[in-house]
């Protein structure tokens, strides 16, 4: 196996600065609006980006439990990776999202956002990696 600093620096692909830079970046939207962002008070028609990243956070008790029972911790790092590539597509197809004029849906895109940061945060802390204020 040959280390390449290049590629584990990378800001693109699997490393662990695109992981960071897509937790700041959700991070930095959530705190625009302040600390609390209101649950929505009706469903909302969700998009494919809304489902594929509510899906993606389902499974990060299944990433923890498998990644701790079977001694292989790349399986929490490549959770976290998927749920950084497919929260990245979120913000690219939906990235006007302060700006939506339905409350609802901006509400419960900004929850979405916010779990999707707290949840890469504690992906990588379980694996004793510090998360970035800012990059």
């Amino acid at each position: 196996m040959v280390f390449d600093w290049d590629k584990a620096l990378s800001f693109e692909g699997n490393s662990g600065p695109y992981i960071q830079y897509s937790y700041v970046r959700a991070k930095n939207i959530v705190e625009k609006v302040g600390d609390k962002v209101p649950v929505p008070l009706v469903p909302v028609p969700l998009s494919q980006y809304d489902r594929v990243c509510l899906r993606r956070l389902s499974f990060f008790d299944k990433a923890v439990i498998d990644s701790a029972t079977k001694y292989k911790p790349h399986i929490l790092a490549t959770y976290c990776y998927e749920l950084a590539t497919e929260f990245n597509a979120f913000y690219v197809h939906t990235s006007k999202i302060l700006e939506e004029q339905d409350a609802d849906i901006r509400n419960f895109r900004l929850n979405l956002i916010q779990k999707v940061s707290e949840t890469l945060q504690k992906g990588f802390e379980l694996l004793a990696i510090k998360m970035p204020e800012k990059m």
